[in-house]
C-alpha cells in the first residue's frame, strides 16, 4: 500500500503549524518594530519643530506693547515673554507651559488703547504631547546669565529676567531611544 501513516500525517501537521506560527510570530513583530520606528521619527520631527519655533520666537523677544519687561516669568516649566511672533510689528504675549506630558504654546495678541494683554483671549496649541521630563524631574527651562556657560549651574529660581541671556529648552520624549533627550540654546537678542 501506499500513501501516509497517520503518524507521518500528524507529525507533517505539527512540523506545519509550528512554522506557521514562527511565521506569523516573525511578521507579527516586524509590524510592532515598523510602527515603533515611525513613532520615534514622528516624534522627532515633532521635536525639530517645537525647537524651531522656540528659537524663532525667543529671538524675537523684545518689550511689551504696554511697556512690560521683555521676560514675564522665567520657570522651570514655564517661560512667558513679548515677542512679535504674528509678524504684525505689534508684540504679542508668548507663553511656553508644559502641562503633565503635554508642551504647550499659547500667545496673547495686545488690544485696546492703551495697550493690554488679555489672558482670556490667548491661543493656545499643543506643541509636542509626549514629553516625559515631568515623570523624571527635569526641567523644561533652564537659565544662563551673561557670563555663565551652560554647563555650569543655572539661574536659581525665581530667576530675575534682566539676568538672562542663555535659554536652555530640554526636552525629554518618553520613547526608549538614545535621542529621547534632546536640548537647544537660545541666546537672547537685544540684551
Amino acid at each position: 500500500m501506499r500513501g501516509f501513516t497517520l503518524v507521518e500525517i500528524i507529525v507533517a501537521l505539527g512540523i506545519f503549524a509550528f512554522l506557521a506560527v514562527a511565521a506569523g510570530t516573525f511578521f507579527v513583530s516586524g509590524f510592532r518594530m515598523n510602527d515603533r520606528v515611525w513613532d520615534q521619527l514622528s516624534t522627532q520631527a515633532d521635536m525639530r519643530r517645537v525647537f524651531e519655533q522656540f528659537r524663532r520666537d525667543a529671538r524675537e523677544l523684545r518689550e511689551g506693547a504696554d511697556g512690560s519687561s521683555p521676560i514675564e516669568r522665567a520657570a522651570a516649566d514655564e517661560f512667558i515673554f513679548f515677542a512679535d511672533v504674528l509678524g504684525d510689528n505689534t508684540p504679542e504675549r508668548v507663553r511656553y507651559t508644559r502641562l503633565d506630558t503635554a508642551l504647550v504654546r499659547g500667545i496673547t495678541a495686545a488690544s485696546g488703547t492703551p495697550p493690554a494683554y488679555a489672558t482670556s483671549t490667548e491661543s493656545v496649541v499643543t506643541l509636542a504631547h509626549t514629553i516625559a521630563n515631568g515623570a523624571q524631574s527635569i526641567p523644561v527651562f533652564s537659565y544662563f546669565d551673561a557670563a555663565a556657560t551652560t554647563t555650569q549651574t543655572s539661574l536659581a529660581e525665581p530667576v530675575s529676567s534682566t539676568l538672562v541671556h542663555v535659554i536652555r529648552l530640554r526636552l525629554i520624549t518618553d520613547m526608549d531611544t538614545a535621542d529621547a533627550d534632546e536640548e537647544m540654546l537660545v541666546t537672547v537678542r537685544n540684551r
